[in-house]
């Protein structure tokens, strides 16, 4: 889990007693900013797991009896846990979500969107990352906490990047607002297909910029005019189709 070179699982926390401690500011003032939220999401992963003193370290896959890796495992814990971890009604548009004709990196943040796995301070906080209230605001309005929820669809200053993209589309009364931002409503609303490959581009497009733009006004600090990025990520995957 190094940041730099040449530090450590040792150098990222330290006992106190018998209870491990992650050193999670130290860590963060490592990294670089464009890893940062990958850091983030990581540090969420680990807090649920306690490292015991005194043992050696192995490797085991738990989802085998004798704790060794098989591919008849791995499928079988592939199917029970669409089953078990992801709600029918996540099945649709995620099986939706990987048609789109996009760069791999923004699938994948797709994914993680419609899973619930941003880390946004809502979620840091409910891991213990962020521990300050005071933390938790909306870069963009500074009224409400960030959440996934209120990041994408409730937050009064990025539903104007919302209207006017509705705008730019020329869509039609009749296909609302939440509609365009719901994105299992938005593939099964427009009948033509082709149409409809648009609209998930246009929709992956605009939540990715305005994740791009938050991450740069929390991690580098920038007064970022959130309608030039979300443009101009929309124009380069229009253009790449």
């Amino acid at each position: 889990m190094a940041c730099n070179k040449g530090s450590s699982v040792a150098e990222a926390g330290s006992w106190d007693g018998s209870v491990w401690s992650w050193k999670w500011e130290k860590i963060l003032q490592q990294g670089a900013a464009p890893v940062l939220g990958l850091l983030a999401e990581f540090f969420c992963c680990l807090q649920q797991y306690q490292l015991e003193q005194n043992v050696e370290d192995s490797y085991g896959w738990q989802h085998d009896t004798e704790n060794v890796f098989t591919v008849k495992s791995c499928v079988k814990m592939l199917n029970d846990s669409k089953e078990s971890y992801l709600p029918a009604a996540l099945l649709k548009p995620i099986n939706k979500l990987w048609e789109i004709k996009v760069p791999p990196s923004l699938l994948m943040f797709g994914w993680r969107f419609l899973l619930n796995r941003i880390a946004t301070k809502e979620q840091l906080f409910k891991r213990g990352i962020l521990t300050d209230h005071r933390d938790l605001c909306c870069v963009f309005c500074v009224t409400e906490i960030e959440s996934l929820p209120h990041l994408f669809r409730s937050c009064t200053y990025l539903t104007n990047i919302w209207k006017k993209v509705y705008e730019w589309m020329g869509i039609e009364d009749g296909f609302t607002l939440d509609d365009f931002m719901d994105f299992l409503l938005n593939c099964e609303k427009v009948k033509c297909h082709s149409k409809r490959n648009i609209m998930a581009v246009i929709w992956i497009a605009t939540v990715w910029s305005i994740w791009l733009t938050r991450n740069a006004i929390v991690f580098k600090n920038e007064e970022v005019e959130v309608f030039r990025p979300v443009y101009c990520g929309l124009e380069y995957l229009l253009y790449s189709l």
